[in-house]
């Protein structure tokens, strides 16, 4: 998500393609992917998308793109995606935190 945060803002009003998630789990082996890992990249990835949204979320939230299954959005509709996917997440891991007591 943090690239097409970045699209939108660098290359303006373009259609970004859906891509397939479950293809990218099981193709580049999410699976064996240490969790030290991949707890750096989301921490990472999050900051950034924090960072931009302080920066972009009003100023340039009107900026409008097109995705190839939805349709039209803007990059506020975006952030607000990504919030909302990130504290799904969250809930995820606080859950199966709980379930490993």
């Amino acid at each position: 998500m943090l690239e097409r945060i970045k699209r939108i803002l660098s290359e303006g009003r373009r259609v970004l393609w859906a891509f397939d998630q479950d293809a990218w789990a099981r193709n580049l082996e999410y699976d064996t992917m240490p969790l030290d890992l991949s707890r750096d990249l989301y921490g990472a990835s999050r900051a950034a998308v924090e960072h931009l949204a302080g920066r972009h979320y009003e100023t340039l939230g009107h900026l409008e793109w097109i995705h190839s299954e939805t349709g039209l959005r803007t990059l506020r509709d975006e952030f607000d995606r990504v919030a909302a996917h990130n504290e799904h997440h969250l809930r995820q891991i606080r859950w199966a935190l709980r379930e490993g007591e």
